[in-house]
């Protein structure tokens, strides 16, 4: 829970109050998984008048996993002595595997079962899809975009090798009033995980260069294209027309 819809439920504290209302209308015998790696998802907990757990890789999860390794090919996870691979990427989502690995579990699906689909898994397009084009590593997470999720993929840049590190961005969505307070803040993220920020509109770049503390380029058509061998990580809602744009051509 994050503060998406923010500009529709208009505080943070409606959007968890949203939120709880799933979980107090599961009956006594029915069974919460919460992501336990979100203090405020974990804190739900005491609103479910049925069991729950919850799981991460938090301290104070109920269930965590033993290990998270991430390699070329996406995530290695080692939950309750059993060993799965994803082809998904970014150390954030390791929660969300576990989960659907917990709930599998509880309704009895085998191991063995539960390793096949998560091999045979395929992300939604557009959904931080990592992938070589024109010999640059891409990071199209442009299917939609949240101050977590940037936050999520800012950090994952930052244990990356390829340079320059480049951002493409687009402006947040129904983020209302704090939309200059979440930009800035972001910007700070970036200034230690990416060399270089490029964003399709000039609507809050001043705030994003606060944080930031250098100068945000304004994508048009006379923006210069990445080098061959970065990292270009291309994140909120954009056509593709706009990553184009920024590919060197060969």
């Amino acid at each position: 829970i994050g503060s998406d819809h923010l500009a529709l439920f208009g505080s943070e504290e409606s959007i968890v109050e949203a939120n709880s209302e799933l979980l107090r209308s599961l009956p006594e015998n029915g069974h919460a998984f919460l992501y336990g790696d979100n203090e405020t998802t974990r804190n739900l907990q005491s609103r479910c008048h049925c069991s729950a757990v919850t799981i991460g890789t938090h301290e104070e999860c109920s269930l965590r996993s033993d290990f998270v390794e991430e390699t070329e090919n996406g995530l290695r996870i080692g939950f309750k002595g059993e060993v799965y691979d994803i082809h998904l990427h970014g150390i954030h989502n390791v929660g969300n595997v576990i989960l659907a690995i917990a709930v599998a579990q509880h309704f009895g699906i085998s191991n063995d079962r539960i390793r096949e689909e998560l091999l045979s898994f395929e992300s939604l397009t557009h959904t931080f899809h990592v992938h070589h084009e024109h010999n640059v590593l891409l990071v199209d997470d442009t299917y939609n975009s949240s101050r977590l999720s940037i936050r999520a993929a800012l950090h994952w840049a930052s244990k990356r090798s390829e340079r320059p590190r480049v951002l493409l961005l687009s402006d947040l969505l129904e983020t209302g009033k704090k939309e200059d307070e979440f930009l800035e803040e972001l910007g700070k993220a970036a200034s230690s995980s990416v060399e270089r920020v490029v964003m399709t509109s000039g609507k809050n770049v001043n705030a994003f260069e606060r944080g930031f503390g250098k100068k945000v380029e304004i994508l048009n058509d006379g923006t210069e294209p990445v080098s061959p061998k970065s990292l270009l990580l291309c994140l909120g809602r954009m056509p593709q027309s706009a990553i184009k744009k920024l590919l060197p051509l060969s």
